[in-house]
């Protein structure tokens, strides 16, 4: 039974899913925008399946966070609301649960974004994102030494691990105020331009 939950009824919206995903990989307000049409075409191509439900939520996520949406405070209600749609469709999802954590954590919910990426590495706990982003929540929620032992075991889980890894670890580094470690991780992103923000 929670095989059907998880999977779609539709392959089509599997590859709508993947295809949105390579796109979402960019952080560039016109890529967020195409790679939230794929999502949203995936959800009406199977309205049950919930892992359309939460890339969606992180479209609006970082609608917000990248200063991209023209109504900042709507993004972030939008991310919450479909983040718990997926999970109302899928409640054993790792990913709806890390969707979940990470709408609230831009919503202040400190407490409520913890707990749910604690629930979401309970479903998945080798999702190397999903540690990732649990340490970038728990640097914010003023805890960098655990972010730091969080996002290490996700870039052990994935040593072909994505620029914003580096960019948690070095805020993480930061907010323990050892600059010299920050430094050395942020030398280490490929972007330059988005090192340099932190540097």
């Amino acid at each position: 039974q929670r095989q059907q939950r998880c999977a779609p009824s539709d392959l089509q919206a599997y590859g709508l899913i993947l295809r949105g995903r390579e796109v979402y990989k960019h952080p560039r307000r016109e890529l967020n925008l195409h790679a939230r049409r794929l999502f949203e075409q995936a959800s009406t191509i199977d309205p049950n399946y919930a892992v359309s439900y939460a890339s969606i939520s992180r479209t609006s996520n970082d609608a917000w966070r990248f200063n991209w949406a023209d109504r900042p405070e709507e993004a972030l209600d939008d991310a919450m609301m479909q983040a718990e749609m997926a999970l109302r469709l899928d409640p054993d999802d790792a990913r709806g649960h890390a969707a979940m954590g990470n709408a609230c954590l831009y919503k202040r919910l400190h407490d409520e974004s913890l707990a749910a990426y604690e629930r979401a590495i309970q479903f998945n706990p080798n999702d190397a994102d999903i540690l990732a982003e649990m340490g970038h929540s728990a640097s914010v929620c003023g805890d960098p030494e655990r972010a730091v032992e969080l996002i290490e075991r996700a870039m052990r889980l994935n040593p072909f691990y994505p620029d914003w890894y580096l960019w948690h670890l070095g805020e993480a580094y930061f907010d323990m105020n050892d600059y010299a470690k920050a430094i050395v991780t942020l030398i280490q992103m490929r972007d330059k331009t988005v090192s340099y923000l932190m540097l």
